[in-house]
């Protein structure tokens, strides 16, 4: 199983309807977009943290070095954003 694919199935055990814009470089480097109702009411370091707790505990050390990044956003957020 490719990265991607380990660390969506980690998130999806944990958040509610979770909607991800993921990529995968062609160094198999992962980053990207996480959208869930989950996040509702929760402070960007609150999501940040609970994310990379999942990973943590989901993913070997050398897999989570190739993570760059991960942006949550609530629905709302995501939407607001695709407005502007």
């Amino acid at each position: 199983m490719e990265l991607q694919e380990k660390l969506e199935k980690i998130l999806r055990s944990h958040l509610s309807e979770p909607k991800f814009r993921l990529e995968t470089s062609a160094g198999g480097s992962v980053g990207g977009l996480i959208t869930s109702g989950s996040f509702d009411g929760c402070s960007q370091l609150d999501r940040q943290t609970l994310v990379w707790d999942w990973v943590k505990k989901g993913l070997a050390d050398a897999e989570q070095a190739n993570i760059i990044y991960l942006l949550t956003l609530t629905p709302d957020e995501e939407e607001d954003a695709s407005q502007e």
